[in-house]
């Protein structure tokens, strides 16, 4: 079934940036001046024995592959424009596992935009918003795993590029398995991941009647359902592609 990620907005408010920033200052108090009192004479005594401070465990690094470039390569920043041609990289959370646990790094380029078959509507469920004129795009390009952390499940890697509307909203994709269309397949995603891998891939916009596919953006959060909100900087400011 279609998945919508979100409306896109390409311009944060600047009133809103300002609320943000002030949501965002804490006040640490300074603690009271505190009066040590005299010390009053004690009898002798054995003193007991002090307990040993159980130590405070360290925190599992993920693995490093050897294979990975010294010096890791640095992200791309949240908001950044490119045009179509132009490759990002970012660091990813590896399969279905937490970022602490494994995560990868991802060079994503997006390298043509064009018209799918548009019968491929008839096949997918819910589509009735986009009967009268909707349309199937495919956004193509290209996934590389540039560095890896930690163990994947099923080695899965990639994924969150979407196509842009016209009317500047996020164009729904359609992500489950067997979705898929004819000639438009890999959703900018690698399975059996190493160090290296880079595959040529596509993954289907569709536009709603009376606009067009018209760019591509990295929404960093794939987890979010429909209408939800994150605090992933990706998704709060993406990477756009446009032509």
């Amino acid at each position: 079934m279609p998945h919508r990620p979100r409306r896109l907005l390409l311009v944060m408010p600047v009133a809103l940036l300002a609320t943000l920033a002030i949501a965002g200052c804490v006040v640490t108090p300074s603690p009271a001046p505190v009066e040590t009192p005299a010390a009053s004479p004690v009898a002798s005594e054995t003193p007991s024995p002090t307990p040993s401070a159980t130590p405070t465990p360290t925190p599992t690094v993920p693995q490093e592959d050897p294979a990975n470039p010294v010096p890791l390569p640095d992200s791309t920043p949240p908001g950044t424009s490119l045009a179509i041609g132009d490759s990002m990289l970012v660091r990813n959370a590896t399969g279905v596992l937490e970022e602490s646990e494994a995560w990868s790094i991802i060079r994503y380029t997006v390298t043509g935009i064009e018209r799918g078959d548009d019968a491929y509507l008839q096949g997918i469920d819910d589509a009735e918003a986009y009967q009268g004129g909707g349309s199937v795009w495919y956004v193509r390009g290209r996934v590389e795993v540039v560095a890896l952390f930690g163990r994947a499940i099923d080695g899965v890697v990639g994924g969150t590029i979407a196509g842009i509307q016209s009317d500047g909203q996020g164009a729904a994709g359609v992500f489950a398995v067997g979705a898929e269309a004819p000639g438009c397949s890999g959703n900018f995603m690698v399975t059996a991941a190493q160090v290296g891998t880079a595959e040529d891939t596509c993954t289907v916009a569709l536009a709603l009647p009376g606009t067009e596919v018209v760019g591509a953006y990295f929404y960093g959060d794939g987890t979010v359902p429909n209408g939800g909100s994150s605090t992933d900087p990706y998704w709060v400011d993406p990477i756009v592609w446009r032509a």
